[in-house]
């Protein structure tokens, strides 16, 4: 029988220790690939949830209980909106009622969509949006263009909102139908 000596014994156990950290790194590698062709094919299979999402901006929906003056609404779990970029008459001033009344028979007691400020913009205690009401023919309009365009709102840019309103005033009006909304 042959007797190993202490520096051979060292020399076959660190052989030996090469090989399993060899086949340890082997069965990480394994792991670590595997775990990158699953989220390969994760990304995948949801690409097109993304694209959708992407194309439809609206970050909520909501139900249109109260309209407190022509550029603050409040809608049901949401809250207090204020339509961005936009300002209406005060209550004192020409022109308070007929803005006011205008928002009313766009939105109130209906269901309205949200382009709600990604930044989180807020305006006293109210979210800063685009808000899009329902039209008559079914599709949804960007109400606060609409307010500019026929004169019963005024453009006032906010930088530190996402929105531009630059386009608004001269612009056709945005219109969005019910497929872009994922509502058929």
């Amino acid at each position: 029988m042959y007797i190993i000596g202490i520096q051979e014994r060292k020399k076959f156990n660190r052989f030996c220790e090469g090989k399993m950290n060899k086949e340890k790194d082997k069965t990480r590698m394994k792991n670590k690939l595997a775990f990158f062709v699953l989220l390969v094919f994760v990304g995948i299979a949801f690409a097109p949830l993304i694209e959708v999402a992407e194309a439809c901006p609206f970050e909520r929906t909501g139900y249109c209980r109260k309209v407190t003056d022509g550029s603050i609404i409040e809608v049901g779990g949401t809250g207090m909106i204020r339509l961005a970029d936009i300002k209406t008459p005060e209550i004192n001033e020409p022109g308070y009622n007929e803005a006011k009344e205008a928002v009313r028979r766009w939105c109130e007691n209906k269901y309205v969509y949200l382009d709600l400020d990604n930044r989180g913009s807020k305006h006293g205690d109210g979210l800063i949006a685009v808000v899009y009401a329902p039209d008559w023919d079914g599709s949804y309009i960007n109400l606060n263009q609409w307010l500019v365009k026929k004169g019963y709102a005024v453009i006032r840019d906010r930088h530190d909102n996402e929105f531009n309103p630059s386009g608004w005033r001269y612009g056709p009006l945005e219109r969005v139908s019910p497929s872009d909304l994922g509502v058929s």
